[in-house]
């Protein structure tokens, strides 16, 4: 596969990317990579202060926000994307 090719199937600059526990550990380096590849990136934290660190750091990058969400309140994460600009696409 072409480098063209890829970019057309994975790439993300320019999209939104919704990131869960993305203000530490494994999430923190999965939204860092989404960043530095282009995307605005939102990070679902339970904890607020510590998602907005954490977006505060990757803005060096490029385009980085948080809110608060519990993953066990699914409705709740995806009206808090919604709320801060993010559009969900569910299906394939």
């Amino acid at each position: 596969m072409s480098h063209d090719h890829l970019q057309e199937l994975f790439g993300v600059d320019g999209r939104t990317v919704l990131v869960t526990g993305g203000s530490r550990g494994i999430g923190r380096g999965i939204a860092e990579g989404f960043v530095r590849a282009g995307a605005s990136v939102y990070l679902c934290s339970r904890n607020l202060a510590e998602g907005e660190q954490s977006a505060e750091e990757l803005r060096q990058y490029g385009k980085a926000y948080a809110f608060e969400a519990d993953l066990g309140t699914g409705p709740r994460v995806i009206a808090g994307f919604e709320n801060h600009g993010g559009r969900t696409y569910l299906g394939a």
